[in-house]
């Protein structure tokens, strides 16, 4: 165990020593009481422990253990990095489907996210990018929150997300975690393509690399990125030494990031074949790197069968996109003749398809390996695609 430091105060005009573990504890049991009580909407069915059970500190970190859980705090300010709580009252065994009757309700859930939030010491505003109902998240059903902090409204890498759990029919925080730090933001926020020109490179890239024509695409936005090693293809990159030179830094670029995944089509247990991960630059356009994660799920690819469904599509050239609301795309027969007039890429939500469009057939298709699948365009999504290819 490291000893406590001695940080000098000013009280009544008088300088004086304080106990800065004394401080950390102090903010580490405060902490727990609010999460044990839902902020004070929730009386236990019997009393939290505060008695300190071990510390186990690090030159960065204070480490806070009690019998029912932990509590880390950086050192440098006292944030809240990690927090677990196992209250022993919880239901066992745990409901084997969502309780609907009992929860807490979703909109109580992200109020009280919030305040945990901020009360843990984060300073930066934050954005939710996930909530969702986990029937099983640490063995217990529990709202489950993903935050991402931002600045100049734009986001940290995802790596930099803050998760917490919330327990779902008392709203007690049992889980807390977040990068203990965040990279000092760039010196420069300008950006010249747009996110609809990236995503066409990203998609091409991966197209023309690995194969993958259709992927759901879980991340698509502009980030502030530290570079580290693992983020990068080794092999092939077209990353700037000016860039690469961040790498242990806590200094930081904008660039546009993906995570993206390939999915088996038609098998409901092996639902991704491969998992793609990359960066484009925000002001060339290029693409920095990709790195391919497989064997992911052990699913197998197979061509699109166009169940887009029907709602607004966005189409991109590279150069331009255009949005199509109420678009739809039905399955074709193949043609005697198909001759591509260009490469576009299809948007909808999060599925991106990488397209070859013929404007003498009207017909679409997207290639996996040496299989094809036709699509007909209807009318107003046709009429875009055929101003993007004059």
């Amino acid at each position: 165990m490291i000893t406590a430091l001695l940080v000098p105060a000013v009280v009544a005009g008088f300088l004086v020593q304080v106990d800065d573990e004394a401080v950390a504890l102090a903010k580490a049991r405060a902490f727990r009481d609010m999460a044990a009580t839902a902020n004070g909407t929730y009386s236990n069915l019997y009393v939290p422990v505060f008695e300190l059970e071990s510390a186990d500190h690090t030159p960065d970190v204070y480490v806070f253990a009690f019998p029912d859980g932990r509590v880390r705090l950086r050192r440098s300010d006292h944030l809240i990095v990690g927090f677990s709580y196992s209250p022993p009252d919880r239901v066992f065994p745990p409901p084997e489907s969502w309780d609907h009757q009992n929860a807490i309700g979703d909109n109580l859930a992200m109020a009280l996210g919030t305040e945990y939030v901020a009360a843990s010491g984060c300073t930066q505003p934050v954005v939710v990018k996930q909530f969702v109902r986990e029937l099983n998240a640490n063995g217990f059903p529990a709202y489950v929150l993903a935050y991402l902090p931002t600045h100049e409204s734009i986001f940290f890498h995802p790596e930099h997300r803050i998760a917490a759990l919330i327990d779902y029919n008392t709203g007690r925080l049992t889980g807390l975690t977040r990068d203990p730090r965040l990279p000092n933001p760039p010196t420069s926020f300008q950006v010249s393509i747009s996110l609809e020109a990236a995503i066409y490179n990203f998609a091409a890239h991966v197209y023309t690399n690995f194969g993958a024509s259709t992927l759901n695409v879980e991340v698509a936005e502009l980030v502030i990125w530290n570079p580290k090693p693992q983020h990068i293809n080794q092999n092939v990159n077209a990353v700037p030494q000016s860039v690469l030179d961040l790498i242990g830094t806590n200094e930081s670029t904008l660039a546009y990031c993906f995570s993206a995944f390939q999915p088996s089509m038609g098998e409901s247990v092996k639902t991704d074949v491969a998992a793609f991960g990359g960066y484009v630059d925000p002001n060339s356009g290029t693409v920095w790197s990709v790195k391919k994660y497989s064997p992911f799920g052990g699913g197998k690819a197979a061509p699109l069968r166009w169940d887009l469904g029907i709602g607004a599509i966005t189409v991109s050239n590279g150069r331009q996109s255009v949005e199509v609301k109420d678009a739809d795309v039905d399955q074709a027969s193949a043609p005697k003749k198909f001759t591509p007039t260009a490469k576009l890429v299809l948007r909808r939500a999060k599925v991106v398809v990488m397209i070859e469009y013929d404007r003498s057939s009207g017909l679409i298709r997207t290639t996996l390996g040496e299989a094809h699948s036709y699509g007909k365009p209807s009318p107003n999504l046709k009429k875009a695609l055929d101003k993007l290819t004059n």
